[in-house]
């Protein structure tokens, strides 16, 4: 080995420059292995230098500062951090798929509130509730007493934390109460909801459940009808009557839209759009009309439910159809969203009923021989 005029050979000069580390986008110039080689020649190399030169300070001179150097690098590097901003940029992205809006406590003292695009909660009168935190990801609301009521459709990735003094019930899309006093019920009827009960474990629950005090049940057709109930608001208290002199006639208020015709058009672009609430709007406006397109968006408004999971929401369309239009021309079509309704609440012997039905009424249609496949009918 030939030395330069500092006792360093020109190729361990090459692997000691290789130790350093790599600019942004290159591959590391020597693997963890061939790094401890170099620094165990450097060791070598130091214990020569101080047998030929004993008289001299060499970790003084510009040798041995280099060798000190490598080796200082080489433990800094032997447990390298994770690459700059990796972490930061993953949190961004998942902050990025939120979508929960910001939720202050004075949004809170309505009786009723949207989440945006991802539904609306109902409170009932009475009820003491406050937001505890608030981000696009996570919604954590404290409900110390009343209830609570909720028609979400998926927050994923996000979730909603609704905090009693009996545990916690974490939501994250679905159609649900919560009430809360000496006791803890929760009503489920779509989606999936976990609660995490007071000294207890987790307790996942699927759709169609009723939890009261820690016990599970299927959820009634009364506890169905009563979460309806909790999700539309008591139309607000008539203000007092006062006595006062002949007013002017009020000015007419102008329809939310021309006709049928343009209400069912803008449902049709607001379900593209997932714009939810005036979907529901404009189908509810259009099945009100004396025209044939009611019984249009009564269906269509059945089906945009069905598609939303608000499946019991749908199945009181269809029978409202079966009420008011029972020679309609579109009979075919609400039997057979009453077939799919009761399939994906799991209701196997009401889908095949519900599908029997449609078969013998209308044996020849398509939605018959859809009916078919769907329940396997022979």
């Amino acid at each position: 080995m030939s030395d330069s005029s500092d006792g360093l050979s020109q190729r361990l000069r090459e692997q000691i420059a290789a130790l350093h580390e790599p600019e942004a986008g290159e591959r590391p110039a020597l693997g963890w292995d061939a790094q401890r080689r170099v620094v165990q020649q450097l060791v070598a190399e130091a214990n020569r230098l101080e047998r030929r030169r004993r008289q001299r300070l060499w970790l003084g001179s510009g040798a041995g500062a280099l060798l000190l150097a490598a080796a200082v690098l080489f433990a800094y590097l032997r447990a390298p951090e994770p690459a700059p901003g990796a972490q930061l940029t993953a949190a961004k992205t998942v902050q990025s798929d939120c979508r929960l809006p910001i939720v202050t406590s004075v949004e809170l003292s309505a009786q009723s509130f949207a989440l945006g695009a991802l539904g609306e909660l109902v409170s009932q009168p009475g009820t003491q509730l406050s937001v505890e935190s608030s981000s696009p990801c996570e919604l954590a609301l404290r409900l110390s007493s009343g209830t609570l009521a909720g028609d979400l459709h998926s927050l994923r990735p996000a979730r909603l934390l609704i905090r009693t003094d009996h545990g916690e019930v974490i939501v994250t899309g679905t159609r649900f109460s919560v009430h809360s006093d000496a006791e803890l019920e929760v009503l489920l009827e779509t989606g999936v909801v976990d609660v995490q009960l007071q000294g207890a474990g987790k307790l996942r629950l699927q759709p169609r459940t009723r939890l009261h005090k820690g016990q599970r049940a299927a959820l009634s057709n009364d506890d169905a009808r009563r979460l309806d109930g909790l999700l539309k608001p008591a139309p607000p208290a008539p203000p007092p009557v006062v006595e006062a002199a002949p007013a002017a006639p009020a000015p007419q208020v102008k329809p939310l839209f021309e006709s049928s015709t343009a209400a069912l058009t803008a449902a049709e672009a607001a379900w593209r759009a997932q714009r939810w609430t005036s979907a529901r709007e404009a189908y509810r406006f259009a099945s009100q009309a004396k025209d044939s397109n009611a019984e249009i968006a009564l269906l269509r408004w059945a089906r945009f439910e069905l598609d939303q999971t608000a499946t019991a929401t749908a199945l009181r369309l269809v029978a409202e159809h079966k009420r008011r239009f029972a020679r309609g021309v579109l009979g075919a079509d609400a039997r057979f969203i009453e077939v799919q309704a009761h399939k994906a609440l799991g209701h196997g012997a009401r889908a095949e009923q519900a599908a029997r039905a449609l078969i013998e009424r209308y044996p020849d249609t398509p939605q018959a021989a859809a009916a078919r496949k769907l329940i396997e009918v022979e």
